[in-house]
């Protein structure tokens, strides 16, 4: 496999910019407020490094969680890349061999 994307690891930081408004959230026209998170590439000690990568945008319940798969990104890709180089030939038949092959295709842009 060979990566097209900012290589990890990526970390996720509360210190973030709006996309509108102003202060630690947005409100949208519907009253809905909106908490954010920046995904960056990061050095060894975990520093993020800039531009950011990514900014994740979502209602307080899920933005957190939503921020760390994303930065989980580059660890998941690379381990399910293993996964797939390691599995015997008995199991490349089953539907989870599938399902890796088709995870790494959509991170890919092949899917």
């Amino acid at each position: 496999m060979s990566a097209q994307h900012t290589p990890g690891p990526w970390s996720f930081s509360a210190t973030w910019r709006p996309p509108v408004g102003r202060g630690p959230h947005s409100v949208n026209q519907d009253g809905n407020i909106f908490w954010g998170y920046s995904i960056s590439g990061c050095d060894d000690h975990g520093t993020p490094i800039l531009p950011t990568l990514a900014a994740v945008h979502n209602f307080p319940d899920n933005v957190l969680a939503n921020a760390r798969l994303l930065a989980a990104a580059p660890d998941l890709l690379e381990a399910l890349d293993a996964v797939r180089r390691v599995l015997p030939a008995t199991l490349k038949q089953h539907d989870l061999f599938q399902a890796v092959e088709d995870a790494i295709a959509k991170a890919a842009g092949d899917a």
